[in-house]
Parts: C-alpha cells; structure tokens; sequence
C-alpha cells in the first residue's frame, strides 16, 4: 500500500505502509518505509563498507 504525506515544501511524496494482523493477540503492526530515504541510508551504508569483506549478494 502507497500512502501520500505532505513534505517539507508541501508537495506529496510516497510512503510505503505495511499492515500485518497478529492471530493470537488480535492486534495489527504497522510499518512504514519512505523510500526516498531508504536509498539514501542503504547507498551510505554501502559506501561506509565498500572495503568489507561482506558477502553482499
């Protein structure tokens, strides 16, 4: 599900929501992913471990 939110200047931009229902406890949680900045912290990430000897496949 994309939602829209009011930013900074007053244009629209997407959010990714997520609901998922819990059986056992009757509740639901809620997650939310704006993936504009998303891509910002994953590239950072990968620039702060470029060196790494991590499997990033």
């Amino acid at each position: 599900m994309i939602e829209r939110k009011k930013g900074f200047l007053g244009q629209e931009e997407p959010i990714q929501c997520k609901k998922v229902k819990l059986e056992r406890a009757n509740k639901w949680l809620y997650s939310f992913r704006d993936p504009k900045r998303a891509v910002n912290e994953e590239s950072d990430w990968l620039k702060r471990h470029q060196g790494d000897t991590y499997d990033l496949k």
